[in-house]
């Protein structure tokens, strides 16, 4: 009875083929032996099976994880040992779906920024375009118009050369016209001073 009290299985039950009171307190230790045996044998049983659905379980979410499944959760009711694991687990996977949820919307907005900026890039270099087409054309404008200005300030150092050439004719033949209105004069005062004699 110590030794079963102890925890020792191979104990070996003396004078279990008495049949007086030995023999019937020799039985009821063989019963407890036996109750013993099988209540560790289940014990053990339901141990293994235990640690089989915590290993599972855990395995059959990491797995889902490794596969990039984030909606696996640990339904199954694992021993009291390890719910406060199993809850920490479905409480990572929680906050690991919400971020990546929160990324995957944020890089739809980075991607539609980009995409703005990429437009914006493409307006910009057209209108780059334009306005250097444009700075080009004024420069051929600016050309010509200098050009014409050269070619205006020659002609009207041509002109105002023709002018003081005219200017200097118009004086001289003013001079010449007075001579000659002079000379009438003088002529017409010859006249009427020495007519001349009937004939």
């Amino acid at each position: 009875m110590t030794k079963l009290r102890h925890g020792d299985k191979n104990v070996e039950v003396p004078y279990l083929s008495d049949r007086n009171e030995t023999g019937r307190i020799a039985a009821t230790l063989a019963d407890m032996k036996t109750s013993i045996i099988e209540r560790e044998a289940a014990e053990e049983r339901a141990q293994a099976h235990s640690m089989q659905l915590v290993v599972s379980s855990f395995g059959e979410g990491l797995s889902a994880l490794a596969h990039h499944d984030l909606t696996r959760r640990l339904d199954h009711e694992l021993p009291a040992g390890y719910r406060q694991l199993q809850f920490d687990f479905n409480g990572a996977m929680d906050q690991l779906s919400e971020a990546l949820a929160e990324i995957d919307h944020r890089s739809v907005d980075v991607a539609a920024n980009a995409s703005q900026i990429s437009s914006a890039s493409d307006e910009m270099a057209g209108r780059t375009e334009r306005q250097a087409a444009a700075l080009e054309e004024t420069a051929a404008a600016m050309e010509q118009i200098t050009a014409t200005v050269g070619k205006s300030a020659e002609m009207a150092r041509q002109a105002h050369t023709s002018a003081e050439a005219a200017k200097n004719n118009a004086e001289s033949g003013s001079d010449v016209v007075k001579k000659a209105i002079d000379a009438i004069g003088d002529i017409e005062n010859r006249r009427t001073k020495y007519p001349k004699s009937s004939a």
